[in-house]
Formats: structure tokens, C-alpha cells, sequence
């Protein structure tokens, strides 16, 4: 086991593998000193990494092994990575800022994106349990899952944590032809980072999901304007989107807007699938 204890390794290459002492980590931070790795890393077997304190990984993590994430602590992978294995987050914060070639198990914890419209991992996604994904971490972005239409995201349970930064307001035009107007603003797949999108290469299943398993934690960015006029559902907004959307229940997603301070107590909202997409609107009523 190493403990990077808030230090700074230097950028030579080490090998690494098991789950440590204890399964407590192979890698771990116990210090409240965010530190880092600069050098590559090369798995030799299945490896968990662990820990309190932050740590960033900079460089090139490789090896036929899976990844494994534990911990109450934040890892960020920053390099441009090789390894092939599956990332199994089950605990605390994996932050991207490069790509990763694996499967993704998240059924706990944490997937965050932290470079804006950032290609995540070209691989397929399974999202349950408890498991939360969250594109911007505090800022409006993209973030981009597989690399084929034949991937896969599999998304029986969980939490998107769903940030907009503005451009609300209705613009009174509804450029798809499904009865509800569109918001001013864009996601970011629209070129303009306004709120976040999960953007997926291949098909979105939710045929494993259930009544109110999925929530989306809709949150506000800054000061938000919204189009106060009472009636239909207004702007809205495109916050996933797919190559193709299998078992879509309105049902089972939980909407969940505390974290939307600019509401009235009137704002209600609404999820919609169309053009294989999943869309938001709100309605004041």
C-alpha cells in the first residue's frame, strides 16, 4: 500500500496492484493535502484506489486490469489513459478531465466531469444503486459516454445531478413539433454551455428501471431567468441524448428541484422523450 500522505510524487513510473491492506486501497491519501502522481502507473493485477484526501492521478494509468474506486475521497484521472479493464466506482468522487477505455460500473458514488464538453469513457455505462453522475461538477457541461452505437448505457437507478447556468427564458418557437416550446439557451451539445447534456454514442436502456428510481437533482447556477408567463410547459431543454432510447416510463424518473432557488412555488417541471432524447420543461401554474 502507498500512502501519497499530501505529497507530490515526482514523475517516475511504478507498478501497482490488490486492494491493500485491509482492502483499504493500493494507492490512498490519509492527509487533508490534496496530492498528486505525476508519473504513469501501470496495474499489474485488479487495483483499488482509495483514501480521505484528494489525490490526482496526471499520469498515463495503464494495464488489462480493472480500476476500483473506494473511499470518501476524490480521485482525478488527468492523463490521457490506457488501461482496459472496468472502472468500478463504489465510493466517493471519480473526476474526469481526459478519457478513459473501459466499461463503467458506477453503482455508488460519484462520475463527475470537470472539463467541460470532455469525452469521458468510449465504453458502455451501467448506472444504479445509489450511483451519481454529474457532467459539469459546478459549471454547465457535456459529457460524452461510448464510442459506437453498439455501447450501451444501462440505467436502472441513480441520480443526474442536472446544472443550468441560464438562458431559460421560452422563445416562444417549438423547432422540434412536439407541443412544447424551447428555451433561448443551448446545451452544449448545441455549442453553447448553458446547462449540462449526457451525450451517448449507442442506446440508452431504462427497461431495468422502476417507479421513481431514477431522480434527476435539478440545480441552478448563478441567477437564472425564467419565463414567468402562467400555462403550458415552457422552455424546454434537451439534457440527454442517444443514438437510440429503449423503455422510457415518465414514471420512473423522480424530479427532484431544491437545488433550483430561482423557482417560484408555482414551477412545476416535466421530463419528456422525443428524437431520442430526454428533455426537461417547467410550468407555472
Amino acid at each position: 500500500m502507498l500512502d501519497l500522505n499530501g505529497h507530490a510524487l515526482a514523475s517516475e513510473s511504478f507498478t501497482v496492484y490488490g486492494a491493500g491492506i485491509s482492502s483499504s486501497g493500493a494507492i490512498i491519501n490519509t492527509s487533508g493535502t490534496a496530492a498528486t502522481v505525476a508519473g504513469s502507473i501501470i496495474m499489474a493485477s485488479n487495483t483499488t484506489f482509495s483514501g480521505t484526501g484528494d489525490y490526482s492521478i496526471d499520469g498515463v494509468l495503464s494495464g488489462g486490469f480493472n480500476f476500483t474506486k473506494t473511499g470518501t475521497n476524490t480521485i482525478t484521472l488527468s492523463g490521457t489513459n490506457t488501461y482496459t479493464g472496468q472502472a468500478n466506482i463504489n465510493a466517493g468522487t471519480l473526476l474526469l478531465t481526459s478519457e478513459i477505455d473501459s466499461d463503467i460500473i458506477l453503482s455508488a458514488g460519484i462520475l463527475a466531469g470537470g472539463n467541460g464538453a470532455t469525452s469521458v469513457s468510449n465504453k458502455n455505462l451501467t448506472l444504479s444503486g445509489t450511483g451519481t453522475v454529474s457532467p459539469g461538477n459546478g459549471v454547465a457541461a457535456q459529457l460524452t459516454l461510448g464510442d459506437a452505437t453498439t455501447d450501451t448505457f444501462n440505467w436502472t437507478a441513480g441520480t443526474y445531478v442536472w446544472e443550468v447556468a441560464g438562458n431559460m427564458t421560452d422563445s416562444g418557437t417549438d423547432n422540434d413539433s412536439d407541443g412544447v416550446t424551447d428555451a433561448d439557451g443551448y446545451g452544449s451539445e448545441g455549442g453553447l454551455i448553458t446547462w449540462d447534456i449526457l451525450s451517448f454514442s449507442g442506446a440508452l436502456n431504462l427497461s431495468g428501471a422502476s417507479t421513481g428510481s431514477i431522480t434527476i437533482d435539478i440545480n441552478e447556477i448563478g441567477s437564472i431567468t425564467q419565463t414567468t408567463t402562467q400555462g403550458s410547459y415552457l422552455g424546454e431543454m434537451k439534457i440527454l441524448v442517444a443514438n437510440n432510447i429503449i423503455g422510457f416510463n415518465e414514471s420512473y424518473f423522480t424530479l427532484d428541484s431544491s437545488g433550483f432557488s430561482s423557482q417560484a412555488d408555482s414551477t412545476v417541471w416535466k421530463i419528456y422523450h422525443h428524437d431520442n432524447a430526454l428533455w426537461l420543461a417547467y410550468q407555472n401554474v
